[in-house]
This record gives C-alpha cells, structure tokens and sequence, in this order.
C-alpha cells in the first residue's frame, strides 16, 4: 500500500505567480505506509529532545488547614529524562493516525516549597523528582490536512 501526498495547485500553470502559498510549492510525496510511519516515529522521536528544553512555569497551590493557610509551591521543574524504546505508529484512511507509546519512562526535577501563614510560621523546602516508569500511552489524532489521494 502507498500514501501519496500531493502538494500542487491544480489551476497552477507554468506561469505561476511568484508569489506561493502552501498549495503552490508543487511537490509531490509518494510513501508506503511503512515509510510515512517510520518517517512520523523519527520525529516523535527528535521531539523528546526538544521536550527537555521545555520551560514549565512555577506552580503555586494555596489551602486552608483548619485556622491557618499554607501556600506550597514547585519552582525550577524540568523533565530530565525521556525514554521511550517502543513507538507504534500507523496511518489509517489518511484522516486519521493511531499512535502508541509503550514502555515509557519519564523523570522530572523540581524545587518545592512549603510556608505557614500565620503562627508559628512552619517553613520546609527541598528538591525532588517524579518518576513514571513502564507507562503506556495511546491515541488517536485525526487529521485535517488535504491529502489528495490514499493509493
């Protein structure tokens, strides 16, 4: 089975107007559905890389305990490590794609921060991590974009 993909303006003649719009660039992409998958795994697979650099903004939770307020925050959170050994990844009709992510494992650092707000004012901070191992994820994305024709 091949996925063929066609970038091109049907009304585009050899006198194109210079100025291109994402229809007009004329390209042509024939894959095997094999192919087209294994092509979407090494970019999932660049995109964990990409994940690390990610910025996640501090998180600050306030609650009451009785009499008192206690305000608890995460600050300097980063994902410090991705693994994910086993990515499936499978086109369907050309409208939609199911993906997996199996075996994953996923370790994020952060800072935390406890404070009392009233008597006796009870602080407490440290570091920490989370870690997620052997999780598996599962989806299906439905896709939007114009795909001329599924051979």
């Amino acid at each position: 089975m091949f996925l063929c993909v066609i970038f091109a303006n049907r009304n585009c003649e050899l006198g194109y107007s210079k100025i291109l719009g994402p229809q007009d660039t004329a390209q042509t992409t024939t894959a095997t559905r094999r192919g087209a998958s294994k092509f979407m795994i090494c970019g999932i697979k660049d995109g964990f890389g990409a994940a690390m650099d990610i910025i996640i903004p501090d998180q600050h939770l306030s609650f009451d305990v009785g009499v008192s307020q206690v305000d608890f925050t995460l600050s300097d959170i980063k994902i410090a490590d991705i693994q994910v050994p086993d990515i499936q990844f499978d086109l369907n009709d050309g409208q939609q794609s199911q993906m997996s992510l199996l075996n994953c494992s996923l370790v994020i650092k952060f800072q935390w921060r406890l404070q009392q707000q009233s008597y006796p004012y009870i602080t407490d901070f440290g570091s920490g991590k989370i870690m997620v191992i052997n999780a598996e994820m599962k989806g299906v994305v439905n896709s939007t974009t114009d795909v001329d024709q599924v051979i």
